[in-house]
């Protein structure tokens, strides 16, 4: 759906015209790992070293993480940590495409299934994407 590959074993466990959720058999840490090296390679990048995604341009969790008083600047490839996921954004005017993988035991899915959530759609005006 957007050109994402996932690493090896991983099932199609639904489907939707605008979304896809996967279960992967992989570490967390490992598949992580995998969607970082896969989204560092070979793509446009802006001033920070974000990645873009095609013709995606990349988004930022926050401007400011207000604990320490710095500028976030986790985005593509890196990704943010959300607790139960890492998530990796990207969008410009008219489309979005999410990426998260959630961790074994998460509190979103069923039993906690790991899963990989991918979600690529018309961008919701609701939505902010966080530009730095």
């Amino acid at each position: 759906m957007a050109d994402v590959d996932l690493p090896a074993g991983t099932v199609l466990v639904d489907s939707t015209s605008d979304s896809e959720d996967w279960r992967y058999g992989a570490s967390y840490d490992d598949t992580v790992a995998f969607l970082r090296n896969q989204f560092a390679t070979g793509r446009n990048y802006d001033a920070r070293g974000a990645t873009w995604w095609h013709d995606l341009p990349p988004c930022y969790r926050s401007r400011y993480d207000y604990k320490s008083m710095t500028p976030y600047s986790e985005s593509p490839p890196k990704g943010w940590d959300t607790g139960d996921s890492t998530t990796w954004q990207w969008e410009d005017s008219s489309m979005q495409l999410s990426v998260q993988t959630y961790r074994p035991g998460n509190t979103i899915f069923p039993n906690g299934e790991p899963r990989i959530s991918i979600y690529y759609l018309p961008r919701d005006p609701l939505d902010t994407c966080n530009r730095m």
